[in-house]
């Protein structure tokens, strides 16, 4: 490994962005902005209290968040898309470099100049820190984590603009869009989901506001809950925020590091996100992260959290992995130059059924991995109320599952048809046929409930998640025919995609030509 100091890119990066003029220049704005801000809070502090300190402390911390945050990100955005535009993007997969030198590279490099903006402003930061009497530990962990949450977001852009297409003009935009909810995460309901204060402007409360002391409490139902926002529960145990959070920031980064390694050098047709197995193990580390922080707390009648009831939590954690399951499929789809390279890989012949299912084999152990991350994190937690039926919490996942296999099978059926934009189609004649579902069904809602019920779950397969115990029961038999329809369904897109795999196999060699080659 190259160090940063002596990589390539990085000191391509320097030499464009750090020019002595420009960085004179940009330090004597800089200068010239913090006097006059500074002395302009400084004046209007009226009381004399000193308040003007903390003013300026949270002014400064504000405004390198958003230099360092959007400016970089956007510098980071814009890096690999400059080279596509101007021609040079095949110049990084021909570099003795490895993929990791050079996305380390880049994303230090990129936003460098952001970098000196932030250490232009530090000064500023330092008076209203020293001023106002500000424990030197909460300042450090501040920036520690104004300048971690900040690379994650640049590793962010890295990426996005790796993926971005060439022409493409909304790489700024998407970032912007991204960056302001990010900006906006300055805390959620700890006493329902069990995690504090989130983003990067989680430094600038911590240093306000923040604790070292781990604090929490029982509420009326007996529950325990953190009445701090620096305390979090993991599994129902409280530990501080801090390390918490910087956990987070660094499995993040190291996720989306592993998207860019692994397609940095490679050819635009051959990008793929993520390897399937590695796509199963991001799907296990969101669950993972969910059941940790997750206290399964609702609304009672009264005002107040109680725990939630078993059919509750099993719906939200269904709907929530459908998604993400749905998300995976869709990240595993390959394209028409995927599927024949595979198919020349495997020689003459036609192709196995194994890859006239993909990507059924991954989704399925994704949904089993995940099933037993649930299973074993409820079944060891019995203090939650109600009932659940497992056969119909069961037929309901093997039901849904199948019905999310159907789709895939089909958008991977049309992606590899010879149009000029196969996914757009299929999407578009997707979503049509579930529009007209959706409208045919609203028009013969004078049906009974139970029949009504039954024919929706025919086309749209999600209305399942609104079954109760009374429709389960009156479905009986009805509901295993429904199943075998979607598994039905299943096949029929199954031997379609082997079809269209059989016609990019190769032809076997004729009796002359093997001759010759002998």
């Amino acid at each position: 490994m190259i160090p940063l100091f002596s990589n390539p890119e990085f000191i391509r990066n320097c030499r464009a962005q750090l020019r002595p003029g420009r960085l004179l220049a940009t330090l004597v704005t800089v200068a010239l902005l913090s006097i006059t801000i500074g002395y302009a809070i400084h004046a209007g502090d009226d009381d004399g209290r000193g308040e003007w300190a903390k003013t300026l402390l949270v002014t400064s911390l504000s405004f390198q968040l958003v230099v360092l945050g959007l400016a970089g990100g956007l510098a980071c955005g814009l890096s690999i898309y400059r080279e596509r535009e101007q021609n040079t993007f095949d110049f990084q997969r021909v570099t003795r470099m490895t993929p990791m030198e050079l996305a380390l590279g880049k994303l230090f490099g990129a936003p460098l100049l952001s970098y000196f903006i932030t250490l232009c402003l530090m000064p500023a930061a330092l008076v209203g820190a020293a001023v106002a009497h500000t424990p030197p530990s909460f300042f450090l962990t501040s920036m520690l984590f104004l300048i971690l949450g900040c690379v994650v977001f640049h590793a962010l852009g890295l990426l996005l603009s790796l993926f971005s297409p060439r022409g493409g003009t909304g790489v700024p935009g998407a970032l912007l869009l991204l960056f302001l909810p990010v900006m906006a995460m300055t805390g959620v309901s700890e006493s329902r989901s069990g995690v504090a204060a989130d983003g990067p402007w989680a430094g600038i409360a911590f240093v306000m506001e923040g604790t070292w002391r781990t604090e929490t409490a029982v509420d009326r139902s007996g529950a325990l809950y953190t009445p701090s926002e620096w305390t979090d529960l993991i599994f129902g145990r409280p530990v501080h925020h801090v390390p918490v959070l910087l956990v987070l920031y660094a499995t993040f980064l190291a996720w989306i590091l592993l998207a860019l390694v692994r397609n940095l050098k490679r050819d635009p047709v051959d990008f793929e996100l993520y390897s399937p197995a590695q796509s199963v193990g991001l799907l296990c580390y969101l669950n993972f992260v969910t059941l940790a922080f997750y206290r399964a707390r609702e609304w009672g009648p009264l005002g107040y959290l109680v725990p939630a009831q078993r059919a509750t939590v099993f719906l939200l954690f269904l709907g929530m992995n459908l998604v993400l399951l749905f998300v995976l499929g869709m990240s595993l789809l390959h394209n028409r130059e995927q599927s024949r390279r595979r198919v020349y890989e495997r020689g003459v012949g036609k192709p196995d059924w194994i890859e006239a299912v993909w990507p059924g084999a991954y989704v399925l152990l994704a949904a089993v991995a995940v099933a037993l991350l649930v299973i074993t994190r409820f079944e060891l937690a019995p203090q939650l109320p109600g009932t659940l039926d497992k056969g119909m919490a069961a037929f309901q996942v093997v039901f849904l599952v199948v019905a999310l296999l159907r789709d895939l099978f089909y958008f991977q059926w049309m992606k590899l048809r010879r149009s000029r934009y196969p996914f757009v189609s299929a999407v578009i004649f997707l979503g049509v046929f579930y529009v007209c579902s959706g409208v045919l069904l609203s028009t013969l809602s004078g049906l009974g409930s139970r029949q009504m019920f039954l024919l929706s779950s025919v086309p749209i397969p999600w209305a399942v998640l609104g079954m109760d115990q009374q429709a389960w029961t009156e479905g009986g038999v009805l509901w295993f025919t429904i199943l075998a329809a979607q598994l039905g369904l299943c096949a029929v897109f199954v031997m379609l995609h082997r079809r269209q795999l059989a016609e990019m196999a190769p032809s076997a060699p004729s009796a002359p030509a093997e001759a010759e080659a002998a």
